[in-house]
Formats: structure tokens, sequence, C-alpha cells
């Protein structure tokens, strides 16, 4: 709850996180692309939101997914439709390139994990209905509509495990 005032502190305009985060939109297919997400002293940040779950198992999955949602958005004469290709800001990190020894979370450690990602984007370049853009070029055409609440979902969320826990968001794998 405390994200929005430090981002609008800081002079950063948006975020990006899952709509599964978002209890209203954690099961759904279809969301809105664009939200504001409140915070405390009336503050409030534009957030993106990203499906998680289509992006699971690699590039036929994700296909198949992704001809889900457009056989679904196609039903309900939706023409225009955010999907998010989000990344934690730590899997970012990139071992191959780096003298630095593994962190725990690197994600593009290995080759293969960028030749899936080059899958993935050759598969998106080769559908009709895909059209790339940038976060800020769909901001500026789909501004937030809703306000929804700052909620604190994540497997990681009390201060303790943020601290001394497993996850990626440990205190001092995001210092590293």
């Amino acid at each position: 709850i405390c994200l929005p005032q430090i981002m609008n502190e800081l002079g950063i305009e948006w975020v990006s996180f899952y709509n599964e985060i978002v209890p209203k939109y954690a099961e759904s297919l279809i969301y809105p692309g664009t939200i504001y997400v409140m915070g405390i002293n009336n503050t409030k940040v534009k957030a993106i939101l990203a499906n998680h779950s289509i992006f699971r198992k690699g590039p036929e999955e994700f296909k198949n997914n992704l001809e889900k949602i457009y056989r679904q958005l196609k039903e309900k004469g939706i023409k225009d439709f955010f999907v998010g290709r989000k990344s934690d800001a730590e899997f970012l990190y990139f071992r191959s390139v780096s003298k630095e020894k593994k962190k725990w979370g690197d994600r593009l450690d290995k080759i293969s994990y960028i030749e899936t990602f080059e899958k993935e984007l050759s598969m998106l370049e080769s559908l009709p209905y895909v059209k790339f853009t940038t976060l800020e070029e769909y901001l500026k055409t789909h501004p937030p509509k809703e306000t929804v609440y700052a909620e604190n979902i994540s497997g990681h969320s009390t201060f303790d495990t943020w601290l001394w826990g497993m996850g990626r968001e440990r205190l001092n794998v995001l210092t590293d």
C-alpha cells in the first residue's frame, strides 16, 4: 500500500504486474489492460496488467492460450486487447555475460531460456492478429478507467519471509 506513494515521490509513472494479483481479475482470462492502484495518503499509480498463467509452459502452450483468448475476445466483439509479456526484475540479471557468480532467482543464466524466449517472440510475429507495442504507447491510447486498492497477496508477503525466506524477493537477493 506504500508503493503508489513511493512511486509518486520518485516520479515513476507506471508499474506492471500480473492480473492474478488483483483478486477481482485473478481467475479472469479477460481483464482491463490498465488500472490505477490506490495506495496510502490518496496516492495512486498507473498499472499495466499482464497475464502470468498463459506463459508458463513454453511457446506451444503459450500459442494455444493466446488462441483461446483470441476466440473469446472475438465472441465478445472485443477487437483490442493487451497481453503483456512480463518478467520479474530479478529475472533480468543475465549471468551468462556477467563475471559475478550465480545469484538465486536467475532465470537468464542458460542459453536454453534465451532460445525459448526467441521462439516465443517468433511465434508471436507469425500470428496475424498480434501487434507489438511499448507500454508507454499502450498507456497513451488506453488510459486506466478503474481504480483498485493495493493488496499484498504474494507468497512472500511477510516481513520475516522477505528478510529470511527462500523466495526471490529476499532482501539480500534484491540488493545483490
